[in-house]
C-alpha cells in the first residue's frame, strides 16, 4: 500500500473541499469472524469541475458510484475519480477482512471470558483502511456515523448521545455528526464494555473497559475523572474556548499501543489499568499521557497541522500543556521536574546523534 505524499496531499487540498462524511459501519460481522464492512458516503465540491483525483481506500471495494455514475474497483488502494463536478456525491462499499494484524482497526479476543473487543485507531493514514476518504490532515469535514453491532456491545464514538435502535439481534447507532475533523482524530470503539459514567461540571464522562478489568477500572475511576474535570477546566480557560462538546470518555482497550487524542474518545493501552497498585511514578504517568491527550482536543483535533512535518509541534504543544497542566491544575505539581529527569535529558542525548535536524 502507498501512502500519500505530501506534493499528492497539496494538490489535492487545492482542488477539493469535503463537505462532509456519512459513514456507516457494519460490525455485526466481527463478533464470530473478521470482517467488517462500511459504506462511505462523502459529499465535496470540486473547484476546478472536470478536473481528476483519487480518494484512499485500502479495504477491498465492493462497488463504488460518484454522482450515480459506477466507478470500476480500483487495482490499488486509490479509487480514480475523473471529470469531477463543482458538487459531488461519493459513495463507496467495501470490506476490511484483515483485523487482527491489519491497520486501522484491530479485533480482539478477551482471553479471560472470551469476549470481542473492536477499536480503530487512524494516525497517520489509517483511515482508508477501514472506509474511503481523503486521508490527509488537512481535508476536514464532520463525520457522522451509523454502526451496526451485537446486541450486547456497546459502541462508542467521537460524539455522544447516539440514538439507538435493536431489531434482529443487533443493535445501531447513530451519532450526531462530528465537529470538522481530520479523518486521522475520528473513532469507532466497540465491544461488551465494562462502563463507568459520571456527570462532572457539566460534562458527561466515561471511562470503558473489559469487563474482566472491571475491578481495576473502579479502583482508578475517582483520579482518572478528577484529572479530566481539571484538564478540562484548565485547557479550557488557557485555550480561551471550552472543550465544545458535552461528552468525553475513555476507553481502555485490549492490544492498543499508548493512547490516542481521538476527539472526545480517547483510547488507550488497558496496560495504563495497572494490574497492581499503582505507584506514585505510575500516577505521575497516567496523569501526564491524560493530560497531554487532553490538550490534543483543542491542539491537534479542532486546529491540525496541514501535513506530518509539523507533527512534531503537534506532540510538543500536548508534551508542554501536560506538565503546564500538571503543575497549575492538579496534585502533580512536580510534573516539570519529572520531565527534567527523563525526557530532557534523553532529548539532550537525541539531539548530539546524525538523525537530529532542525526545529523550524
Amino acid at each position: 500500500m502507498s501512502s500519500l505524499t505530501r506534493s499528492e496531499a497539496v494538490s489535492r487540498a487545492s482542488l477539493l473541499e469535503v463537505t462532509r462524511y456519512d459513514v456507516f459501519v457494519d460490525m455485526t460481522g466481527l463478533l464470530f469472524g473478521p470482517e467488517l464492512r462500511s459504506v462511505s458516503t462523502v459529499t465535496f465540491t470540486c473547484r476546478q469541475p472536470g478536473a481528476d483525483t483519487f480518494i484512499d481506500c485500502a479495504a477491498q471495494v465492493v462497488g463504488a458510484t460518484i454522482n450515480g455514475q459506477r466507478l470500476q474497483p480500483p487495482s490499488d488502494d486509490r479509487l480514480a475519480l475523473t471529470h469531477l463536478a463543482e458538487s459531488n456525491v461519493l459513495r463507496v462499499e467495501s470490506v476490511q477482512a484483515d483485523t487482527r494484524l491489519g491497520q486501522g482497526v484491530h479485533r480482539s479476543v478477551d482471553p479471560a471470558d472470551g469476549e470481542v473487543f473492536v477499536w480503530t485507531s487512524f494516525e497517520p493514514d489509517a483511515a482508508r483502511y477501514v472506509w474511503a476518504c481523503f486521508d490527509q490532515p488537512d481535508l476536514k469535514a464532520p463525520h457522522q456515523f451509523t454502526v451496526s453491532a451485537p446486541a450486547q456491545w456497546t459502541v462508542v464514538s467521537n460524539a455522544g448521545d447516539p440514538q439507538v435502535e435493536t431489531a434482529d439481534g443487533t443493535r445501531r447507532w447513530r451519532f450526531p455528526a462530528t465537529p470538522r475533523l481530520s479523518p486521522y482524530n475520528t473513532v469507532i470503539n466497540a465491544g461488551p464494555f465494562h462502563e463507568i459514567r459520571r456527570q462532572v461540571n457539566g460534562y458527561d464522562m466515561g471511562i470503558l473497559s473489559r469487563p474482566s478489568m472491571d475491578r481495576l477500572a473502579e479502583r482508578d475511576d475517582e483520579e482518572i475523572l478528577t484529572l479530566t474535570a481539571q484538564g478540562l477546566r484548565f485547557f479550557g480557560e488557557r485555550f480561551g474556548m471550552p472543550f465544545p462538546q458535552r461528552k468525553l470518555d475513555h476507553v481502555f482497550m485490549p492490544e492498543f499501543g499508548g493512547a490516542m487524542e481521538n476527539y472526545g474518545c480517547i483510547t488507550w493501552s488497558d496496560d495504563m489499568l495497572r494490574r497492581s497498585t499503582p505507584t506514585r511514578a505510575e500516577r505521575d504517568q497516567l496523569a501526564s499521557y491524560l493530560l497531554h491527550e487532553l490538550a490534543h482536543m483543542w491542539f491537534g483535533n479542532v486546529v491540525t497541522m496541514r501535513w506530518w512535518d509539523d507533527l512534531w509541534l503537534n506532540e510538543a504543544v500536548g508534551e508542554l500543556a501536560s506538565n503546564w497542566g500538571a503543575e497549575r491544575a492538579t496534585s502533580h505539581t512536580d510534573a516539570w521536574a519529572a520531565h527534567l529527569a527523563s525526557e530532557k535529558l534523553r532529548a539532550y542525548l537525541a539531539d548530539q546523534g546524525p538523525g537530529s535536524h532542525p526545529i523550524r
